[in-house]
């Protein structure tokens, strides 16, 4: 039944003169295994749904019992992040040098958030990332890394790095909103317009996307109150959860010059 509705969804529609082909994620959980109540069927059919969106949506995902110790699981690292978050505890930043290919010189830093988790250890974005980001707390967290990232390149500078220069990652729901250009303004008290320069953010275009319309407008005030040196930014979509010798982002910091001459490479 479930293959048939998908099927019968997959039909073009016509929606003001534009045929239009939609998707559908469904989660199934099953009576009496998953549940003996409409309540507690609904709620795992509910949690095979958000897995079955997680997989990438336009498919199907049956309930088993380890989505509830996921579920489980996730809501506590919400309250344990929202918690790191207000005490300033766990999270931290590690630094990925990016080298000038001519020169062999370190030119700039990419800030990497991590979270040191009392119980399960170093914690990598991709799992606290989503989570954030689906409970309101992306931008706090975004707000965070950029303040921290001021703070130790001002360490850096009064030791001597002055040209030194850090690229911050935000996430595309956080680029879109509009408060963005403001918050940015809040931490002047770290002199981020003189060290971050002409370079400042990489964006992650994940799931669920955020238009590039939707991004201009924000990107284009931050642009014009850092005159007289303008920002290049450069937004590249690439597949969100794998981790290799190059990162995940490149960065274009002058159209002219490719990649400005500048390849990433993880510390070992």
């Amino acid at each position: 039944m479930a293959l048939r509705i998908m099927q019968k969804m997959k039909e073009p529609i016509e929606l003001a003169g534009r045929r239009m082909v939609m998707t559908t994620s469904i989660g199934i959980s099953v009576f009496p295994d998953d549940g003996k109540t409409c309540e507690e069927l609904l709620k795992n059919a509910d949690l095979a749904l958000y897995q079955s969106k997680g997989n990438g949506r336009n498919g199907l995902h049956f309930f088993s019992p380890n989505l509830k110790t996921k579920a489980t699981l996730e809501l506590q690292l919400e309250e344990e992040l929202r918690n790191a978050l207000r005490g300033e505890s766990g999270l931290m930043l590690y630094y990925q040098p990016i080298l000038d290919l001519k020169s062999g010189q370190v030119t700039k830093l990419e800030a990497l958030v991590r979270w040191q988790h009392p119980t399960h250890g170093l914690l990598v974005p991709d799992r606290f990332i989503g989570i954030a980001e689906a409970n309101g707390l992306i931008a706090e967290l975004d707000h965070w890394v950029l303040r921290k990232a001021c703070e130790d390149l001002s360490t850096l500078s009064r030791q001597g790095c002055s040209t030194l220069k850090i690229a911050v990652n935000c996430s595309a729901l956080n680029l879109a909103r509009e408060e963005l250009p403001d918050e940015i303004e809040s931490v002047e008290q770290y002199d981020f317009l003189k060290l971050f320069g002409s370079d400042f953010v990489q964006g992650y275009l994940l799931s669920p996307p955020v238009p590039l319309d939707e991004l201009h407008p924000v990107l284009n005030e931050i642009n014009q109150r850092r005159q007289p040196t303008p920002m290049a930014i450069s937004f590249l979509g690439i597949a969100h959860g794998t981790d290799g010798p190059m990162s995940r982002d490149l960065f274009l910091d002058n159209p002219g010059r490719y990649a400005g001459a500048s390849i990433e490479q993880p510390v070992r």
